[in-house]
């Protein structure tokens, strides 16, 4: 309820509640592939495709905030071990019966990749996670320590111009690219920056950015 209030209020906070995320998602899990199909989104096969243009196969990849497991399905091909990390048990238990993942975890991706070991991962993959992530300072840190030099980050956002991010209307956060960027820092190269239609919203196409990010080999 505080969330959509403060969605609706115009009011900008950090992130979304992890209670809301689960809940939300919850609720969805049963349905939530063939409402996907009824809106003609494809956000995860694009932005696997965009991994799948740069990225080596025999990969350790993390599917963050994995979902029902498109993203892990479109990159079965890459993986050398697959992770997936999602805050919604109903979500997973979809992701499950793909038997893709080597790992599933059910975990806030902050506290997950917090406890995670150092330079784990040759791929990190949201897609569709940071919508619900405003400040991304934190995020872009751990994702940094947990891949390997090289490694690469895909990712996709909402975008809008102006303020770093914005809590919308919707519930969901949008970044400018200029945020993104400066977050991604002298430590990550961008690699693509992609303008999408991320998805339809009451008819109306909503722009969004697909990202390819990857840690500087400090040696």
């Amino acid at each position: 309820f505080n969330h959509h209030l403060a969605a609706l209020e115009g009011t900008t906070t950090p992130r979304a509640p992890d209670a809301w995320v689960i809940a939300t998602f919850d609720n969805l899990a049963p349905t939530f592939e063939a409402h996907l199909r009824d809106l003609g989104y494809d956000v995860p096969r694009r932005l696997a495709d965009l991994v799948l243009q740069h990225e080596p196969a025999d990969r350790e990849i993390l599917d963050l905030g994995c979902g029902t497991g498109l993203c892990g399905a479109a990159l079965a091909s890459k993986r050398r071990h697959l992770v997936g990390v999602d805050l919604s048990p109903a979500m997973l238990e979809q992701a499950r019966g793909r038997a893709i993942y080597d790992e599933l975890a059910c975990a806030e991706a902050h506290d997950w990749l917090a406890r995670c070991e150092a330079s784990r991962f040759d791929l990190v993959i949201a897609a569709d996670v940071l919508i619900y992530i405003g400040a991304l300072e934190e995020l872009f840190a751990h994702v940094h320590r947990v891949l390997r030099p090289g490694g690469a980050f895909a990712f996709s956002t909402e975008e809008r111009a102006g303020a770093p991010f914005t809590l919308q209307g919707t519930g969901r956060y949008a970044q400018s690219e200029e945020y993104v960027r400066n977050v991604a820092g002298p430590a990550m190269r961008v690699v693509r920056a992609d303008p999408a239609v991320i998805r339809m919203e009451s008819g109306i196409p909503v722009a969004g950015r697909l990202w390819l990010i990857t840690k500087v080999d400090a040696t």
